[in-house]
């Protein structure tokens, strides 16, 4: 709904050089950790290996798409997103979480099917 003062929305101040950050640091671990390399993550999330560069190199946010993508197959990039929601949000956000982590590893035993 918008103010009574205004046309625009409230938004949260989302900073998007943090998130850019995390996921940067996310995506290496999974290169590193894992032996992914970029045309892994490329496949995964059905983007160029020139735009997973650019989230390695922190220019571009994944859109909602790649990132759900990304987090299907990557516990590191899961991790930051699930951690930082229970960072920000309240009590019943973090319980949505916890069933959403139950939902996501139910998933993954069903995709390694």
């Amino acid at each position: 709904m918008l103010h009574s003062n205004g046309k625009k929305l409230p938004l949260k101040n989302i900073n998007e050089d943090m998130w850019k950050e995390l996921l940067s640091s996310a995506l290496y671990k999974e290169l590193q950790k894992n032996h992914v390399n970029v045309k892994n993550l490329a496949h995964w999330t059905g983007v160029s290996e020139r735009t997973v560069k650019n989230w390695l190199e922190k220019r571009f946010m994944p859109d909602s798409l790649a990132m759900i993508r990304l987090m299907q197959h990557s516990s590191f990039v899961r991790q930051i997103v699930l951690t930082q929601i229970c960072l920000n949000e309240n009590l019943k956000a973090a319980m949505f979480v916890c069933e959403f982590k139950k939902f996501l590893a139910s998933s993954e035993a069903y995709l390694r099917d």
